[in-house]
């Protein structure tokens, strides 16, 4: 006779543990990233310049996007990240129910900002600084284009091309080197704050020492802030393009319809 096994088919899950956290890589995306972008900038204004390219708004919009995709994947090379790029910018997986998440956020996004640069504007003009308005580089750059440019190019470059690039970027190569894969708090708070206002910097000039480039700063910050949220609850980039896309798909249709 064979003495009986018992059996225990209610075994927990191994847990899968945390890799260790890497602060060399996050002073890395801290230091090299914006480093990237402003060489890779220079180049192509070099570039364009030397080869005769008319350096209007069009072009300057198309380098500064070109330029956050490029200096996101240098970055991700040099790193020795070349053989996984899709994972460390978390595209490798993609589920329709994406979708839809990303579009409601956009929408929450978008009545977020609403109502934060009308509760804004009504402090500026009510500390006498109506005449001094900040702006911000998507709107104006979008209100630019639509002067001399169809709707389908003003699609294709600002609810296609701007938001994959800089999603890229930012919650991307950028929140991807701070952030990491940690699920401590302590660490991804600073890393969202981080990412959050270098994108509203971005989006930002026009400087004009009021509390307008505050709210300049503040409204393109929340499509940031919502981006970071969706890529850290989801493990994945598509939500953050989805929200992006369908956010400037709001401003371009916007200021389209007011023109």
């Amino acid at each position: 006779m064979t003495d009986a096994v018992a059996v225990d088919f209610h075994e927990e899950e191994p847990q899968v543990e945390e890799k260790p956290y890497s602060w060399p890589r996050a002073l890395g995306g801290l230091v090299l990233l914006p480093s990237f972008f402003i060489l890779i900038s220079g180049v192509l204004v070099w570039i364009a310049r030397s080869s005769g390219i008319v350096f209007d708004q069009t072009a300057g919009f198309a380098l500064t996007s070109s330029s956050f995709l490029l200096a996101a994947v240098l970055f991700l090379v040099i790193t020795g990240r070349a053989k996984s790029i899709l994972s460390s910018l978390r595209l490798r997986e993609f589920h329709f129910h994406y979708i839809p998440l990303g579009i409601a956020a956009s929408i929450a996004t978008y009545i977020s900002a609403l109502i934060v640069g009308i509760l804004g504007n009504a402090l500026i003009s009510s500390m006498g600084e109506s005449e001094a308005r900040g702006t911000n580089d998507t709107t104006k750059t979008i209100g630019g284009l639509a002067e001399s440019h169809s709707i389908f190019y003003l699609g294709l470059f600002i609810v296609i091309l701007a938001p994959i690039c800089e999603e890229i970027f930012f919650r991307g190569a950028f929140l991807g080197a701070l952030a990491q894969d940690t699920r401590r708090k302590w660490i991804q708070i600073p890393a969202a704050v981080i990412v959050a206002i270098a994108f509203g910097f971005a989006h930002f000039q026009g400087f004009t020492g009021t509390l307008a480039d505050v709210l300049a700063v503040v409204t393109p910050g929340l499509v940031g802030v919502t981006g970071i949220i969706l890529t850290l609850k989801t493990k994945s980039l598509y939500p953050a393009i989805v929200n992006h896309m369908v956010y400037n798909g709001f401003v371009l249709l916007i200021i389209t319809s007011g023109s």
